[in-house]
């Protein structure tokens, strides 16, 4: 199992989900919920971070996974994506459990 591959593919993914944090936080500052525009701020730049470090750390040069990489990604990915959902959830007072269970 090549990981290099495996976390670019994941860092590339989770580039694009810190992304979509700015939807969350366009629509908090449109009702002006702004106690919650830090806790969508922080996720979506965690997020970012996060990719960037796993998109640059590893240079993968195979350009094709295979099944065994393809189901490491969709795991590795759904997991950390459900941790850092749970971040807005975290900044408004959750219990950690709650705030990982609402964002899965």
């Amino acid at each position: 199992m090549r990981l290099s591959l495996i976390f670019k593919v994941t860092g590339y993914i989770l580039r694009f989900f810190g992304l979509m944090f700015l939807w969350p936080l366009a629509v908090a500052a449109y009702y002006e919920e702004w106690a919650d525009l830090g806790g969508f701020a922080l996720a979506g730049v965690l997020a970012a971070a996060i990719g960037q470090a796993m998109w640059l750390g590893h240079p993968a040069r195979e350009p094709e996974l295979r099944r065994i990489e393809a189901l490491a990604v969709v795991a590795g990915t759904w997991l950390v994506v459900a941790l850092l959902g749970s971040v807005p959830y975290l900044w408004v007072g959750l219990s950690p459990v709650d705030a990982v269970f609402e964002s899965m």
